[in-house]
């Protein structure tokens, strides 16, 4: 009865054609109608629709599937014919097992990805979980592999799908930890410790496999029944927590640190954009409670029991100690590298600060017992949701800041909040996506740092008032400043004006040397009209009676004043960048960083007056040179930024368009006055 596989092959060549599946229509894709049938594939799509991992029956019904030598399921259609699984269809990341009944009548293939037949194949056509067809992008996803089939079947024979003897063996070993972990948290839940597993090199290895053998000649399955992505790994009494106790019995003590930090970043498939200038302005603020620093930086991590490294990892981690150097003004950097020959050597960074040091290690390359000792140490994590996750949020539940690179992840990371105290979870509102590809794990992301250090002041305070920060108690508690958040819709624009213009916005002279200029004039005036109030203070002293009291020389500072106003530091700005073309590019940036700036240092201002009403700024006709300012407040810089100013509140009734020619005016009546 070979012609049922004959002909199944033939379809296999090309099932798009054969079944009519319009990859741009998903309404040419089949559901399973799970309701009408009863055997393990129709169980699997019932529960994965109600969303019942846990269910006993589920549960119990694959645990008797894997007690046996031979992985039988019966057909999803012909219930009453029981199929065996004889061989693996693979190719990366699409990994396929191929059924057969012993008459060789009635082939199919499921898919064993994350889960195992949410979509399957047989010669009726590809059928998917009516869970899946809910998400265009799981369809999309989940159809592409199916299609991807044709790409292997044609090296296979007859004789290579027909009934066999062929025992099945576990597959723990696979090359994303993240969906290894699925695999290790199923095969905790059907207790599959006595269970043939093959042998490869794994992430999570414990000694209660015992059943360790050679998979050559067995077929493999990942135990992962259902998709558990976003839901809760389980990690109580079970070989999750044997693991985590594996791991933490050969652990060494911290250093005496005053802060241990896990940092946990994206690497191979996403960046969050803002790391290089984030990372060390986050430590730069930390460190100025905290003298003594310790960091480690997550990474890719290698087989269990194995010690590799990773270029890319290696070359990201350098930059950012380089980038804390610069930022945190090092006095000193003591480095040291990692040596093949010596296990105990690591790529770290010992750098002296004026407020202390910051000792900056490396964790790519490490395996997980490696990590998880390490981040045990930590006092917070601040880190992404994902693979890197694992260490701090799923096996220790330490408690930090958790973000974000995709939407999807919002209920996820909700869950952890649930779970975890204090863990801190990002605001919708300070994320965006720069770019995405079909993938939705292969992206790059924009988050204000600001946003993430005032979450970690917010957990490191809460902590310190239950003595787990070294130096503060309930009676101490620790109490830091926040940052004003910039808006990262802004960010966004600013990075995407970069990208086209080749020009980078932050930290270039021109900006620097206007800020500068703006602080010096508000550190001036501040000076000036303190003395000011002193004096007043002691010729009311010195003189009670009012027709004894001597006039006073009024200062100097209406000018000042009068240059620390917004319109007058836009002013300056568009005569500064409309210089050159590059100006113009860094403008629209520059405009914006004054104005926050401004409205940032006000605010501040105003509540410190409501602490000391002596702060308050006399009226400009106090001061001697009053007529003076008032000619700055009639010059071209001065009016140049109140059209600005003018524009932005018109901006969407032609606003930049009135100020291009109201600009032009400004300039040829300031030419004229010059004549």
């Amino acid at each position: 009865m070979s012609r049922e596989i004959e002909k199944f092959l033939e379809i296999l060549k090309d099932p798009q054609k054969h079944f009519g599946i319009n990859v741009h229509d998903l309404s040419t894709c089949k559901a399973y109608e799970y309701e009408k049938y009863d055997c393990e594939i129709a169980l699997l799509h019932k529960y994965h629709f109600e969303n019942d991992p846990d269910n006993e029956k589920l549960l119990s019904t694959f645990k008797d599937v894997f007690s046996k030598d031979y992985l039988e399921l019966r057909h999803p259609f012909h219930n009453d014919v029981v199929t065996r699984a004889v061989l693996n269809v693979t190719r990366p990341w699409s990994p396929s097992i191929y059924f057969i009944d012993e008459n060789n009548r009635y082939p199919w293939i499921i898919y064993n990805w994350d889960s195992i037949g949410l979509m399957f194949i047989t010669p009726k056509n590809v059928f998917f979980s009516q869970k899946i067809l809910l998400s265009k992008e799981s369809t999309e996803n989940f159809l592409n592999h199916a299609l991807s089939i044709s790409k292997t079947i044609t090296k296979l024979k007859i004789k290579d799908l027909k009934f066999k003897n062929k025992k099945f063996g576990i597959d723990l070993g696979l090359l994303r930890p993240y969906h290894a972990f699925y695999d290790f948290n199923w095969f905790n839940k059907l207790h599959l410790q006595n269970c043939k597993v093959i042998n490869n090199p794994m992430f999570f290895k414990i000694n209660t496999m015992a059943n360790l053998v050679d998979g050559n000649d067995l077929v493999s399955i990942r135990p992962s029944l259902l998709d558990l992505c976003f839901l809760n790994f389980e990690t109580g009494k079970n070989y999750v927590e044997d693991y985590i106790d594996e791991a933490l019995e050969a652990h060494t003590r911290g250093g005496g640190y005053n802060l241990t930090l896990w940092l946990g970043i994206p690497g191979e498939r996403r960046i969050w954009l803002e790391q290089w200038e984030g990372i060390p302005q986050i430590l730069k603020n930390l460190n100025l409670y905290f003298s003594n620093i310790k960091v480690y930086i997550d990474g890719m991590t290698s087989y269990d029991g194995e010690r590799t490294e990773f270029k890319a990892n290696v070359e990201n981690f350098w930059k950012i100690v380089e980038n804390i150097e610069i930022t945190l003004k090092a006095t000193h950097t003591k480095c040291s590298t990692f040596d093949p020959n010596d296990k105990n050597s690591a790529n770290k960074a010992l750098i002296t600060t004026k407020n202390g040091q910051i000792d900056i290690e490396s964790l790519s390359g490490y395996d997980y017992k490696a990590k998880i000792a390490r981040c045990n140490l930590c006092d917070i994590a601040i880190c992404e949701l994902g693979t890197t996750e694992l260490t701090p949020f799923n096996f220790l539940k330490k408690s930090g800041v958790a973000f974000y690179f995709h939407e999807e992840q919002k209920g996820h990371m909700q869950h952890l909040a649930k779970t975890i105290p204090h863990l801190k979870t990002l605001f919708p509102y300070h994320h965006k996506l720069f770019n995405t590809e079909v993938i939705i794990t292969i992206c790059n992301y924009h988050i204000p740092y600001q946003h993430l250090y005032n979450l970690a002041a917010e957990c490191l305070e809460e902590l310190s008032l239950e003595n787990k920060i070294k130096g503060f108690s309930r009676e101490n508690p620790l109490k830091m400043h926040r940052l004003s958040v910039p808006s990262v819709e802004l960010i966004n624009k600013a990075y995407e004006l970069e990208q086209k213009t080749g020009v980078v916005l932050k930290n270039n002279k021109e900006e620097k040397k206007i800020l500068q200029k703006i602080k010096a004039q508000e550190k001036l005036l501040r000076t000036q009209n303190l003395l000011l109030k002193i004096e007043q203070k002691q010729a009311k002293s010195n003189n009670p009676s009012p027709q004894a009291q001597i006039p006073l020389q009024k200062p100097k500072g209406a000018v000042e004043r009068v240059h620390r106003h917004l319109a007058y530091k836009l002013g300056i700005a568009i005569i500064v960048c409309s210089k050159s073309l590059l100006g113009y590019a860094r403008m629209p940036f520059v405009l914006y960083h004054i104005k926050a700036q401004h409205k940032f240092e006000q605010e501040k201002f105003q509540k410190a007056l409501l602490k000391n009403p002596a702060l308050k700024l006399l009226p400009l006709e106090s001061y001697a040179d009053y007529e003076n300012a008032l000619k700055e407040q009639r010059c071209y810089t001065y009016k140049l930024g109140l059209a600005m100013m003018e524009a932005h509140r018109n901006l969407f009734k032609g606003g930049l368009v009135w100020f291009y020619f109201e600009s032009k005016r400004l300039k040829r009546e300031f030419e004229k006055e010059k004549q």
